[in-house]
């Protein structure tokens, strides 16, 4: 279960579904979220569970970010349980234009924008494909939404999408 209540100060939808951890069975979901005084709280319902959530926001929330400073070329490259080498790498132009690949054959495009250049978070649009090799499923290609922000002085992109699967949390490096 995910939604975006990055730019709205109320969201509340009750006829949502989910999925547990490795679970193939869809739950019955609801969520109601509201932003008052810069902290973010709510409740959600997940199967027959209720939770009540109150998030502050970050410090680096309420810094200012544009497409320009968010231009660049970002990798991470980490050994896999296997011990090869495996690359991520995501290009964003100043016009927001993203591009990208993984070692596992998988490539995306798609785009970056931001709702309020006074605060520091990206939106994410992107589509996967040529995923079904190398480690690799099939099943991941397909459009994905998420969130994103610069941390470290613009040095890390942090993001998050989540489409046909969840990809994130994720941070790559100019």
């Amino acid at each position: 279960m995910f939604a975006n209540v990055c730019c709205e100060s109320q969201f509340e939808n009750d006829d949502l579904t989910g999925k547990e951890l490795r679970e193939d069975n869809t739950r019955e979901a609801g969520i109601s979220v509201e932003v008052t005084g810069g902290a973010l709280s709510g409740e959600l319902h997940f199967h027959r569970d209720d939770y009540r959530f109150a998030l502050n926001a970050a410090a680096e929330y309420n810094r200012s970010v544009s497409l320009a400073a968010l231009a660049g070329v970002y990798t991470r490259s980490e050994s896999s349980i296997l011990g090869e080498q495996v690359t991520l790498t995501v290009t964003i132009e100043a016009n927001g234009q993203l591009t990208g690949s993984y070692s596992n054959g998988c490539v995306f495009n798609g785009n970056a924008s931001i709702p309020d250049t006074s605060h520091n978070m990206v939106q994410l649009q992107i589509d996967l494909a040529n995923c079904g090799s190398r480690g690799s499923s099939k099943q991941w290609n397909g459009a994905y939404t998420g969130l994103g922000l610069l941390l470290s002085d613009n040095a890390v992109f942090y993001h998050s999408v989540i489409g046909p699967t969840w990809l994130g949390p994720q941070a790559v490096e100019r």
